[in-house]
């Protein structure tokens, strides 16, 4: 299920849902700052010896790019 058909599926089920506002993005962007989040993760992961850990991160990033575009 692409998220066009998830949300069309909850609203009918009579979920209310709200989409953010670019402004909001970018706030959410800053204020948590999920970037610095992922990075960490990446060295710790490499650290304990994990191959390829930012490349895993990177297209993740990239599917669910893709699958919000649907």
């Amino acid at each position: 299920m692409n998220v066009t058909q998830w949300h069309f599926s909850a609203t009918n089920d009579g979920v209310t849902i709200r989409t953010l506002t670019p402004q909001e993005v970018a706030s959410w962007k800053v204020i948590t700052q999920y970037q610095q989040v992922q990075e960490n993760w990446v060295k710790t992961q490499e650290a304990k010896g994990v191959k390829d850990a930012a490349q895993t991160l990177k297209q993740v990033t990239a599917i669910m790019k893709e699958s919000m575009k649907k």
